[in-house]
């Protein structure tokens, strides 16, 4: 399922009509962040359905604190019997980890219901957190200020951000990137 983006007027399909360095290029030259825009839950309905007939079906994105797309795949899913979607409560990172996790639980031989249901289980062990190397497109999308941008470029803050209980919280403010990795791994 494309994820909408929105820029400049224009509106593309993720990864289809547009690619990451192109999006990356887009915003430089627009100097203007990116909006998402829902996925309606037909698209979803669309797409459960070409597996469904075949496969039990288990979906993970991020988690319903950060996109709309996850509620609109809760949404779809109602439609069917063997549709199961995670609310994963986490960005990329930690949906990646709950993936590898249940693609272990289907080696198993685990059922569809019984890998969400562990799924499920593991979604409040999950931590996991970056540094932000730039304010500018925090700034951009409107997540800090001007001046906290000025400040934070000239002092070389660092943010070290920790995805939690399906927020982004800022946990630690370290100067140089090297530190704040050093930070964040501490």
């Amino acid at each position: 399922i494309y994820y909408n983006i929105n820029l400049d007027g224009k509106s593309y399909l993720d990864k289809k009509d547009i690619s990451t360095k192109e999006l990356f290029e887009k915003v430089s030259e627009v100097k203007q962040a990116p909006k998402t825009s829902a996925i309606a839950p037909s698209r979803y309905i669309e797409f459960f359905e070409k597996y469904s007939e075949n496969y039990d079906v288990i979906f993970m994105g991020l988690g319903t604190g950060f996109s709309s797309a996850t509620g609109s795949a809760m949404l779809a899913a109602q439609e069917f019997d063997n549709v199961y979607v995670v609310d994963t409560k986490n960005l990329s990172a930690g949906v990646g980890l709950l993936i590898n996790k249940a693609v272990k639980f289907r080696s198993q031989g685990m059922s569809a219901k019984e890998i969400f249901d562990e799924v499920s289980k593991l979604i409040p062990l999950v931590r996991t957190q970056f540094v932000i190397n730039t304010l500018k497109y925090l700034h951009m999308g409107g997540r800090c200020s001007g001046t906290a941008r000025i400040f934070g470029s000239t002092l070389r803050l660092k943010p070290i951000i920790r995805v939690s209980n399906n927020k982004m919280v800022v946990t630690k403010k370290p100067i140089g990137y090297h530190r704040g990795l050093n930070a964040m791994l501490e």
